[in-house]
């Protein structure tokens, strides 16, 4: 048994996958989706690192740089009854927020907040002003009613109300109702009427846009090379041997179709690649079933050469035009078409504004300029000698980021309170090592081998928007003070031989057809038993199945391993032999049924040269549930009274209560106020 301290030992993870367990709402969803994921190293057989490093979630897990902010002189936001606001009955006061008894004040959450987002708000109330200037010049106005009536329209295309729309916003996106009508309703609207009279779709654009949705396309596989000598081989070998071309595609293919012989999407005309479209309609079940030696110049960030690749294209079925009458989808296509050119249009507009301003010299941006800021105190920026000042960047921060950064700041304070209560604290010496190991693991060396951290937070804090500060205070710090309260992690003989089995051993190799009806799967199960063959399968996937990669790919999925996170799946693929047919598999309120295809050969690296591998990759995946489970844990035990957002949470250990608080949770009425004046909202 090997056992381990987290603190001092290096690690093959990243800060953002730690500070995602602790960041953001809060919802400490990772040990439930960390415990799929247990035994699979996603690099299996190289260094231990995981995956490719996620985008920080420097904030709660918000893009610092999204969205735009209400400007003075624009419209306001639409009334609390056509988007509803955050639950707080007082948004003013001077607390937001008591922890185990230590309050927040408004004050300190303003200043975290523009700490954070400020330079991003800043500049979106500038975009916001011109917008609304060159409104008013164009004499063109937006009403709260209007914006009203664009989120009711964009509700209804997703079936939904427009309180369930803003809510969905909210719960996936972390955008604010009101901060979505200020900062994108509102400024689309008024872009998109600025350019209406440029963008009416042609007869020609819409049997174009016609034919691309409902025309033929043609079913193939495809093989990508970067590597022109060998493309050429491939092709040749492909050439004389066109049933080989699965195989080929597993071998040599660097697209992600290799995994499934190569098979894609069928090809329509007008859409993606105009060479593969091309050479897709050239082919024919007959003498042109492999295309000639594509070669493709993918498109790069302007001023860069473009990236060369070499594509052969396979002939696998040709799909017949939907029939449709055009006058039945012609309102649809030119209403998406619209929205295109509107989306086109309007952003040449933005562009003119901004040249524009800048032209005249007429945006000053006074909180990036020291003496400007003597010279203009409490002002942010000016746009056309029009101020926007400090404290509206400081409302517009907290109303647009408020309740997000308050979730992360009271996450640090029950981070701390726990540090206290067990005696630990992060010192200085722990910030810099987990910041060192995190250049190391993100490839961020010095000519020594050592870890660049001066180039590892250049680049951290450069890609995100985020000050070194801000990724110190929100992202390292939790994640080393999380890592002290979670303890020790043990890694078994157990753990590391199914981490063997994952990642070496052999795998089903299956189609699969995935349905949502029991008695549906059932009709199609009792078809395929009649015919088990994988041509008539294939068919049965393509046609039936829910799940559409698997229905445009014939059924097949990537070979199933052992110790994935699908026991019940696993079980059943590993009991087929070539050949033969799964039962109906429950599968979270979905029906799956298999079809074996046979088994891949397990590889033959020995247990001893990735036993280190494999064990720094599961201490870190063991980690990261222990942390999510010491986070759930700690949060379930602390008393959280959320006044901005209108939620309290009482300790589920009432022990854990009188010792955060000095009170007994049974002295505390159910409908005691969070706030003066304030009830609370929902229990969370």
């Amino acid at each position: 048994m090997t056992q381990r301290q987290n603190p001092g030992k290096s690690s093959h993870t990243t800060w953002q996958r730690r500070w995602l367990l602790v960041g953001g709402p809060l919802a400490v969803i990772g040990v439930s989706m960390a415990a799929k994921v247990m035994w699979t190293n996603p690099q299996a057989g190289a260094a231990g690192v995981p995956g490719q490093p996620a985008r920080p979630a420097a904030v709660g897990g918000v893009n610092p740089a999204a969205g735009t902010a209400r400007q003075p002189g624009a419209p306001a936001a639409v009334q609390p009854k056509a988007l509803p606001q955050p639950g707080a009955a007082n948004p003013q006061a001077q607390i937001v927020a008591n922890i185990n008894g230590e309050e927040i004040s408004r004050e300190e959450l303003a200043s975290a907040c523009v700490q954070r987002f400020g330079k991003p708000v800043i500049e979106s109330m500038i975009n916001k002003q011109l917008i609304a200037r060159y409104c008013a010049q164009q004499k063109i106005q937006v009403t709260d009613q209007d914006v009203a009536v664009e989120i009711d329209r964009l509700a209804r295309k997703f079936r939904m109300t427009s309180e369930d729309y803003l809510k969905m916003l909210k719960q996936e996106r972390g955008i604010q109702a009101e901060q979505y009508a200020s900062e994108i309703v509102w400024p689309t609207l008024a872009l998109r009427r600025l350019a209406a009279q440029k963008i009416t779709p042609t007869e020609a654009e819409i049997d174009q846009a016609i034919e691309a949705q409902y025309g033929e396309a043609i079913k193939t596989r495809i093989i990508i090379c970067n590597d022109q000598a060998t493309a050429q081989q491939v092709w040749q070998q492909a050439r004389q041997n066109p049933d080989d071309f699965g195989a080929l595609a597993r071998k040599h293919s660097q697209d992600p179709s290799a995994s499934v012989g190569g098979l894609i999407p069928p090809i329509r005309h007008h859409l993606g690649e105009p060479v593969l479209e091309e050479a897709a309609f050239s082919l024919n079940e007959s003498d042109r079933v492999v295309s000639e030696l594509l070669t493709l110049d993918l498109p790069t960030p302007e001023g860069t050469t473009p990236v060369r690749q070499f594509a052969i294209l396979k002939y696998e079925g040709r799909l017949k035009p939907v029939p449709i009458q055009r006058e039945q989808v012609a309102a649809q296509i030119r209403d998406g078409i619209v929205d295109k050119k509107l989306r086109e249009e309007a952003a040449r507009i933005f562009e003119a504004l901004e040249q524009q301003a800048q032209a005249d010299r007429a945006i000053v941006n006074v909180a990036n300029d020291p003496r400007l800021k003597q010279q203009f105190p409490g002002v942010a920026a000016q746009v056309y000698q029009q101020n926007i000042t400090l404290a509206q960047v400081s409302e517009e921060c907290v109303k647009r980021h408020g309740i997000e950064v308050l979730e992360t700041m009271i996450s640090k304070r029950m981070l701390q309170h726990a540090l206290r209560s067990n005696q630990m604290q992060v010192t200085q010496d722990d910030l810099d090592a987990e910041v060192a190991r995190a250049a190391l693991m993100m490839g961020k060396k010095n000519a020594q081998g050592g870890p660049d951290v001066q180039a590892w937070l250049a680049a951290v804090t450069e890609e995100n928007g985020v000050s070194v500060k801000t990724y110190v205070d929100d992202s390292v710090w939790p994640s080393v003070a999380l890592m002290k309260l979670a303890g020790q992690v043990e890694i078994t003989p157990e753990d590391l031989q199914k981490g063997y089995e994952a990642n070496y051993g052999p795998r089903v190799k299956c189609r699969a057809i995935v349905m949502s009806n029991l008695r549906k799967a059932q009709e199609v199960w009792e078809e395929a038993r009649q015919n088990p063959t994988k041509e008539h399968f294939a068919k049965l996937a393509e046609m039936h199945s829910m799940d559409p990669s698997s229905k445009a790919l014939q059924g097949q999925i990537p070979p199933i391993q052992r110790h994935g996170g699908q026991q019940v799946l696993e079980e059943e693929a590993f009991k087929l032999k070539p050949n033969e047919l799964s039962s109906i598999i429950n599968m979270s309120n979905n029906y799956v049924i298999l079809f074996c295809e046979g088994y891949t050969q397990p590889s033959q690296v020995p247990f001893a040269e990735v036993q280190q591998d494999i064990q720094d990759d599961l201490y870190e995946k063991k980690l990261r549930i222990q942390m999510a489970q010491t986070y759930s844990e700690l949060k379930e035990n602390s008393r959280v009274d959320n006044y901005l957002a209108g939620t309290m949470h009482y300790p589920t250990k009432k022990a854990a209560y009188q010792q955060a608080a000095g009170a007994a949770v049974d002295e505390i009425p159910a409908n005691t106020p969070t706030a003066a004046g304030a009830q609370p909202g929902p229990r969370r």
